[in-house]
């Protein structure tokens, strides 16, 4: 196996070059904080492109007129944006400071900083009308205690907005792929060996990256296993194989996953 995983690693050394934020083909390099590398004047169209590719063009409609927690609000754009869209409150839950730093300087550019609050931990009794989740879902190392947290936060009528992608059967599903699908096809252990090349931080396993290996039949089980329903549920399919997307394909189809999620109880209300 080792003569397997250092073949491998030379092919992806000599092969391959990175692709992605945070690359540099000199070697690794720590990232730019994202105070500094998010903010600029395009921003706001930014955070919209995104909350209509992952919640779709009515998205607020979804928000207006109820609290609102982004949970894993990364730089806090969205979460601005949701607030600019007529929610009532928003909180930014992320787990980098640098993020929500560049939230609230977001946030006090829009003139919503009194809407808007972002913090590393809930305030003990949160309860929120929506749960937005974006671009998260797949880092999640325990997706059905997250959803679990979710339902105990939501008031009555509350409801989770998922969208996240690309989920693990992309081609790209371990978002640091040499080449579409090599993560399924070679192993662990050579294509980190190539990432610590390009990347900070020399993690042992995908997980440790950050990559939670979640599937969409995985999502789907997490969410029967946690005590919500599916409202609605859709997958976008990757634009130049929109011609072979259907349900027996869409593990390796699909570009992003949407769903809305009720507590299993309301499922039928």
């Amino acid at each position: 196996m080792r003569l397997l995983e250092e073949a491998q690693f030379r092919f992806l050394r000599f092969a391959c070059s990175p692709q992605g934020q945070g690359v540099s083909r000199r070697g690794p390099r720590e990232p730019k904080p994202l105070s500094a590398e998010f903010l600029g004047e395009h921003w706001m169209e930014n955070a919209e492109r995104k909350l209509r590719l992952l919640l779709g063009a009515d998205w607020s409609d979804r928000v207006r007129g109820k609290s609102v927690v982004d949970f894993g609000c990364g730089d806090g754009r969205e979460t601005v944006r949701i607030a600019l869209a007529g929610a009532t409150r928003v909180i930014g839950l992320d787990i980098e400071p640098a993020g929500l730093d560049t939230g609230r300087r977001f946030a006090a550019e829009a003139e919503v900083s009194h809407l808007c609050e972002f913090v590393t931990e809930l305030p003990p009794g949160t309860r929120t009308d929506l749960v937005v989740t974006l671009d998260a879902f797949e880092h999640f190392a325990d997706p059905e205690a997250m959803l679990r947290l979710f339902r105990r936060m939501l008031n009555p009528s509350g409801v989770v907005l998922v969208g996240f992608g690309p989920s693990w059967y992309h081609p790209h599903g371990s978002h640091v792929s040499p080449f579409p699908w090599s993560h399924l096809l070679l192993s662990e252990a050579a294509i980190l060996r190539w990432r610590a090349l390009y990347w900070p931080g020399h993690p042992r396993t995908f997980r440790e990256a950050g990559v939670q290996r979640l599937s969409i039949k995985g999502f789907l089980r997490a969410v029967k296993n946690s005590g919500f329903a599916v409202q609605h549920f859709e997958t976008r399919p990757i634009h130049p194989l929109r011609w072979l997307a259907c349900r027996l394909t869409r593990e390796f189809t699909t570009t992003s996953v949407f769903a809305i999620l009720v507590p299993v109880d309301r499922a039928g209300s």
